[in-house]
């Protein structure tokens, strides 16, 4: 079945234009790393480089910050990448230039959706906190007042819930006690939705979220019980 879901993706994903982590190209990137270690076969590996080469060159072009398809997935994708020895770099050089456009954002300015968004940012600074950098420097991506400016927006939407909870303490934490030093970051069941049937395998989209690059990470790693 891996197999099978590995090679329709290799045709799928060609010319996809969304970089997204749940509806796009990163997605796939994160499914052909994990199967290529899985595999042992450099097909695709060369596939994950090929797509993740594509994410870059097309990233200046993404004006959205949501986890679906825009900045805060990709950067989630690669420190994902980053943290699970899949890819190799400087996870700090490598995303300061989309840190600084997701950090451009007003907080404070009230838009359509900005509370998804909100929380969707909440969820990218939280797990570059967690970055592979944490072991080699104190120094952190996103300056204080930034971090004290978020915990602040989100502790005002008086959302309860536990994620999010957890989320905003890994930004109290690390302000009161520098990096923070957790386990590697993983894929969670709200990131691939309700799973459809493998029948529909040929009409399936190909991210993560109810998709292709879902069904086989879910496979490999066992993500919904």
């Amino acid at each position: 079945m891996l197999e099978r879901i590995a090679n329709d993706l290799l045709f799928s994903s060609l010319g996809v234009k969304n970089i997204g982590l749940y509806n796009g190209l990163m997605g796939c990137v994160i499914f052909f790393s994990e199967y290529a270690r899985y595999s042992r076969k450099r097909v695709f590996e060369q596939a994950a480089s090929e797509r993740m080469d594509r994410v870059y060159s097309l990233v200046g072009q993404v004006p959205l910050l949501e986890m679906e398809n825009g900045l805060c997935g990709v950067g989630w994708g690669i420190e994902y990448l980053l943290q699970h020895n899949l890819m190799v770099g400087d996870s700090d050089k490598i995303l300061f230039d989309l840190d600084w456009r997701v950090m451009k954002r007003d907080l404070r300015r009230p838009t359509p959706g900005s509370f998804s968004i909100i929380l969707d940012i909440l969820r990218y600074v939280s797990v570059r906190l967690t970055s592979c950098k944490a072991e080699e420097s104190e120094k952190l991506p996103f300056p204080d007042e930034y971090l004290l400016e978020l915990v602040h927006v989100v502790s005002e939407l008086a959302v309860v819930d536990m994620k999010i909870a957890g989320y905003r303490d890994v930004l109290v934490y690390t302000l009161r006690n520098g990096r923070y030093k957790g386990n590697p970051i993983c894929i969670e069941p709200d990131m691939i939705g309700v799973l459809p049937d493998i029948k529909n395998l040929p009409f399936l989209p190909i991210g993560l979220y109810r998709g292709v690059s879902g069904i086989g990470l879910n496979v490999m790693l066992k993500i919904v019980l």
